[in-house]
């Protein structure tokens, strides 16, 4: 058993031991913050609510028979549903209770202030719904702390030495529009620091899996909804045809026929949208086989006509006086045979009114 005589002394040297280790985590603190693990992880609302550059503002909307019950039994600490605008953000159906120990009981005996401590709890009524990722936010009124900076120093010297500490800002709080202060809003911390941030992570996690999941079924939806489109448009255009076949008999094709160029353009625009660029190569390439077989059919017509047409000019230029002598010789000799059979004398000349 260690003597009294001695208890001095240990006590002293373990006194000097801790001075001195706190001047080697002030002189070398982002060595502590290295070797103790390296800093937390930044979370959502760490920039967005406790920027301490900027005063965080909060405004409850309750209904006044609830926020007066709160007060009267505010030792009970039992939640009330209320609405919170957080700075830009608002969340509603949040959990509002009192909160504290010894100022909750001093505030509750004291009737000149009922300006109690507050938490909120905001999946307390939804479940997983958050403030960026945070679920519960305190409101400390600094009572007993005419200053209002005791518990943020003690928080900057925690995260100084590069420990674990909750996030704080300070808040202007207000009840239905009614300015209740300046107090000081806390990070809320009920379990491990580190476990908490770690769920806050995988609430975040399971958030943008689920952003992505939807995005995805909406995507699938897009396709599907397009692939039904065109399906449609064209068993319609096939409809179409049909009915256009039908009105052409009756001379009724008008209306049906601007309709099915209006169905053929969807067809069109579907088709260019679904069809892949090799399905679009082979479908040139056979057209331009095509148009190639057509034109050397062309070219093959076209010469053929050229010389038909101009054979038989060579023909009507080489024949054409032969021919000319033949028809006079004949249109004279049937002239002779009209004169010798027709009665004398004749008042019309024959020859003159035939023609070979």
């Amino acid at each position: 058993m260690i003597s009294y005589r001695h208890i001095t002394k240990i006590v002293g040297v373990m006194m000097a031991a801790a001075v001195a280790f706190c001047f080697w985590l002030m002189a070398f603190s982002q060595e502590a913050v290295e070797v103790m693990g390296g800093a937390s992880v930044p979370m959502a609302y760490e920039e967005a609510l406790f920027d301490t550059n900027q005063v965080m503002r909060i405004d409850i909307q309750i209904e006044r028979e609830k926020w007066e019950a709160m007060l009267e039994n505010a030792t009970a600490k039992e939640y009330y549903a209320c609405d919170v605008q957080i700075n830009d953000q608002k969340i509603c159906n949040v959990g509002l209770r009192t909160k504290g120990n010894t100022s909750l009981s001093s505030i509750a005996g004291n009737p000149e202030t009922d300006r109690y401590s507050l938490k909120l709890e905001f999946d307390h009524y939804v479940e997983g719904q958050t403030c960026l990722g945070l679920d519960k936010l305190i409101l400390n009124n600094n009572y007993a702390d005419a200053t209002s900076m005791k518990e943020a120093v003690v928080y900057d010297m925690y995260r100084y030495l590069g420990a674990d500490a909750s996030l704080y800002n300070y808040a202007e709080i207000s009840v239905n529009g009614e300015y209740l202060g300046v107090y000081l809003a806390l990070e809320a911390v009920e379990c491990s620091l580190e476990l908490e941030r770690l769920e806050t992570r995988e609430r975040q996690v399971a958030q943008a899996e689920d952003d992505v999941g939807a995005r995805e079924v909406r995507a699938q939806e897009e396709v599907d909804h397009r692939v039904a489109e065109a399906r449609a448009d064209l068993e319609g255009r096939h409809d179409l045809e049909l009915k256009l076949a039908e009105a052409e008999a009756a001379g009724r094709t008008a209306v049906v026929k601007s309709r099915l160029v209006e169905v053929e353009r969807h067809e069109e625009a579907a088709a260019s949208a679904l069809a892949s660029a090799q399905a679009e190569l082979a479908s040139a390439r056979a057209e331009l086989l095509s148009l190639w077989q057509w034109v050397t059919d062309a070219e093959s017509v076209a010469r053929q006509n050229k010389d038909e047409v101009l054979e038989r000019r060579t023909l009507e230029r080489v024949h054409a006086p032969m021919l000319e002598d033949l028809g006079n010789r004949a249109n004279t000799a049937l002239g002779h045979i009209c004169d010798e059979n027709a009665p004398h004398p004749h008042a019309n000349d024959y020859i003159s009114h035939l023609r070979f």
